[in-house]
């Protein structure tokens, strides 16, 4: 992770959301989607990794949510671990 995100982390959400930004036009979306959904800002981060196809992030903001996450986002991501499940059964047949 570079200096600028470690340093983004530890600042203030919409210090983090400017970052976040910068990250995304710079198209590092890994540090853009971390530093949105730690400014609070999930519908962004998810929307980052499907379009960028960043599964293992999404699979790790999943296992992050609890009953109190925003149920739209739940669903979403219930709907792409279900996707992601049936391609692993698909690989091993």
């Amino acid at each position: 992770m570079s200096s600028e995100c470690d340093a983004s982390l530890q600042s203030s959400p919409l210090l983090m959301l400017d970052t976040a930004e910068y990250f995304e036009q710079r198209r590092e979306l890994d540090k853009a989607v971390l530093l949105y959904q730690k400014a609070g800002k999930q519908r962004r981060a998810l929307e980052l990794c499907f379009s960028a196809q960043l599964f293992e992030t999404l699979a790790t903001i999943a296992n992050n949510l609890t009953a109190k996450s925003d149920p739209a986002i739940m669903a979403r991501c219930g709907k792409a671990r279900q996707a992601e499940h049936a391609v692993l059964i698909l690989m091993n047949i």
